[in-house]
């Protein structure tokens, strides 16, 4: 599955045209990536530059910059912004922007001096620095002094209606889903150490094993996103005796037909910047259960009905699946005003339309 700036990129790229921004795409990888055919597709080209520590990529780059005049780089990456940074303001680029996709965290004071003084750097080249969320934006000034300006992650809300009752119906036929079962769905890479970790899966499966029997039986929890090496999750699902009660899919790319099929989408993260997922499953008018964390609080901030928060503990999460049973009346007849009105604040905050507008904004120096 493809980062949520890749997707970002892909889904609004004629709104960025329709705007008068061309866009191009530079890889700071050996690889493409999954993306890259779709983001061609789309309109972008895609340069492959691959990092080298002796800096060989930078001449590279500060070469494409000057060939093709560019108005505005915009910098995603946290390996190596600031030389960037300072290779494109050499090559004449005028606004540069980088945006904090997550809480950086230092392990210790010299790292913290270290991220600060690239902070600094980046800003002497004139970068204007932009945060996701308003946790990631408030983690920038405690952490660093970095004033980041605050541009919400965005979704296409175009491809996430409020959830169809026939589609979900006709995707558990396909799973093998009973009607009366009560769903839950989440969607996360965990492929890596440092993704396995954050998005805390476990968390819910623990939290299975803690309801009681009679809950149980009613509840499926259904897994979208590439897993790692050895399948863990899977294991722990088997040694807890809750087996039956999951469904692991790796990546798929029908979100949302998966959301049609749930009852609540859940997210168990230690700490996020802001889930793309979340805010397409609030666009469906997704009830959720999301850990009390940094980054996922900021939803409760924006959508005022729908979501229960739970601690990292099997027991708080086993809590919150329960109430939001008794309260959904065990999947009966869904409160379609209370999914309208969690449609409805998301995309005062999350829309795409907001997003690209205050981009187009930064690209242009007019902020």
């Amino acid at each position: 599955m493809p980062s949520g700036a890749e997707k970002m990129l892909a889904d609004s790229a004629e709104m960025f045209r329709s705007a008068n921004v061309e866009g191009e795409i530079l890889v700071n990888d050996s690889e493409e990536g999954v993306l890259a055919p779709t983001l061609k597709k789309c309109g972008y080209p895609v340069h492959v530059i691959p990092y080298n520590a002796a800096g060989l990529h930078l001449l590279k780059f500060w070469r494409i910059c000057r060939a093709e005049r560019y108005d505005a780089v915009h910098i995603h990456v946290i390996r190596g912004f600031a030389s960037l940074a300072w290779a494109a303001r050499l090559a004449g680029v005028k606004h540069i922007v980088k945006t904090f996709h997550g809480m950086f965290t230092p392990r210790n004071k010299l790292q913290k001096t270290v991220q600060g003084l690239r902070r600094r750097l980046a800003g002497l080249a004139g970068t204007r620095f932009v945060a996701i969320s308003r946790s990631v934006q408030e983690n920038e000034m405690r952490t660093f002094g970095c004033n980041a300006k605050l541009v919400w992650n965005f979704a296409d809300e175009t491809g996430f209606p409020i959830a169809d009752v026939s589609v979900g119906e006709r995707m558990r036929k396909t799973l093998g889903i009973p009607d009366d079962a009560f769903v839950l769905l989440s969607v996360g890479n965990c492929h890596s150490d440092s993704h396995y970790k954050i998005k805390n899966h476990s968390l819910v499966i623990n939290a299975l094993a803690k309801l009681p029997d009679m809950i149980r039986r009613s509840v499926v929890y259904v897994h979208v996103g590439a897993e790692k090496e050895g399948f863990p999750e899977r294991k722990l699902a088997n040694e807890l005796g809750v087996a039956a009660n999951t469904r692991f899919l790796g990546p798929r790319n029908d979100i949302y037909d998966l959301l049609c099929a749930a009852n609540v989408y859940v997210m168990s993260s230690l700490h996020e910047g802001l889930g793309i997922s979340t805010i397409e499953a609030a666009f469906a008018g997704r009830e959720m259960i999301l850990t009390n964390v940094q980054g996922l609080k900021d939803f409760g901030g924006v959508i005022r009905n729908g979501i229960t928060y739970c601690e990292l503990t099997p027991e708080s999460m086993a809590k919150a699946i329960q109430e939001k049973m008794e309260s959904m009346h065990l999947a009966a007849v869904p409160n379609l005003s209370r999914n309208l009105s969690i449609r409805e604040d998301a995309l005062k905050t999350f829309s795409m339309k907001v997003g690209v507008a205050e981009l187009v904004k930064l690209y242009s120096g007019r902020v």
